[in-house]
């Protein structure tokens, strides 16, 4: 009877073992930020026909390349005609300038503030230096309440450089991702210069619905949605570039909350119907606001959601570390009515 039971114990102690081993590897999965500790920040490309001022973008690489030196979130900075000297892992980022938007001259002058605020529209990428494949990617809007237009050029390319470090803050989180993961998600991006292949819908906070209505009519004659572009507290426009044959079209959802919590709410329910959050549509359209698409064929995974803010960045990062050991991946990030927001993604 003595052998039974200290056998039975020795079986529970090594199950247990066996168990927290691997809690152990799971909640220590090295992170983005571990691996690398040396970034080289890339020139900035211009997309064709956006009408944007060259020594404006020519200076853009240092000022975002000072501003994480500042973070101290690496130990070694490059700009792209500079090497390591150590031999490790470099994170390179890769910018294109994809709109901008000089605002009102006059009104920035006089210290009207966003009344007259210029913008930039950049998509970020991360992407491994080594082989080049790309680790993350986010968009992030610029808002140049004084400089190139109106005030001195430095708080202008510091505001980029502060938007940039909040990026890499939370991307630096997440998990590296194995051979077989996907590490970036990105809509259709044919970016076709024929015009009646593409068409910019306005959308504006006071009809969402009618703004939906319109993608999917669209939708249905095949045209699929591939980038948002923010141009006030209560406006946007929805690009749909032609991508797809009739039957197999694309469907969208729309959803505005003034509460994060329902917006939440929403993003699992659209979830349940088939649908997976658009990349980078995260809005401040008199709420919060995203996009969500389905595919002509019903997806074989089904996705679920968490929504978290927090006026502290630190708690930001916090509410990203613990969502991702239960499983959740970043997906979606931003600064919004004064909030940190995150979006996290489950797959299940």
């Amino acid at each position: 009877m003595r052998r039974i039971i200290l056998a039975a114990l020795f079986i529970t102690v090594v199950i247990f073992s066996d168990f927290t081993s691997g809690q152990t590897v799971k909640d220590t999965k090295e992170t983005l930020g571990q691996k690398y500790h040396v970034v080289q920040v890339g020139s900035f490309e211009v997309r064709p026909g956006v009408d944007i001022p060259a020594d404006f973008v020519a200076g853009l690489p240092q000022a975002v390349a000072n501003a994480l030196r500042e973070s101290k979130l690496f130990q070694e900075v490059l700009l792209q005609d500079q090497t390591s000297s150590e031999k490790i892992p470099v994170l390179r980022l890769s910018s294109t300038v994809t709109d901008f938007d000089q605002g009102n001259r006059a009104k920035r002058y006089f210290g009207m503030g966003n009344a007259g605020a210029a913008r930039i529209f950049v998509t970020l990428g991360y992407l491994n230096g080594e082989d080049g494949q790309v680790l993350y990617e986010d968009k992030l809007v610029g808002t140049l309440s004084s400089g190139a237009f109106g005030g001195e050029s430095s708080k202008v390319e510091n505001e980029l450089g502060k938007s940039v470090v909040a990026t890499t803050r939370l991307m630096l989180l997440r998990p590296v991702p194995g051979v077989s993961d996907v590490a970036v998600r990105a809509t259709a991006t044919s970016h076709t210069d024929k015009v009646n292949e593409r068409q910019v819908l306005p959308i504006k906070a006071s009809d969402l619905s009618g703004a939906q209505k319109k993608m999917n009519e669209l939708a249905a004659v095949g045209y699929r949605f591939t980038d948002l572009k923010v141009t006030g507290g209560n406006s946007a426009e929805a690009t749909m570039e032609r991508s797809a044959a009739p039957p197999q079209t694309y469907q969208y959802l729309l959803l505005h909350a003034y509460s994060p919590g329902n917006i939440q709410k929403n993003l699992n329910k659209g979830a349940a119907d088939g649908y997976r959050l658009s990349p980078h549509t995260l809005a401040a359209l008199s709420g919060f606001s995203v996009i969500m698409e389905k595919p002509p064929v019903p997806p074989q995974a089904r996705y679920e959601y968490r929504l978290r803010y927090s006026l502290r960045e630190s708690n930001a990062e916090k509410n990203v570390v613990e969502d991702q050991a239960q499983g959740f991946a970043l997906v979606e990030s931003g600064e919004l009515l004064g909030y940190h927001v995150v979006i996290m993604e489950k797959t299940n």
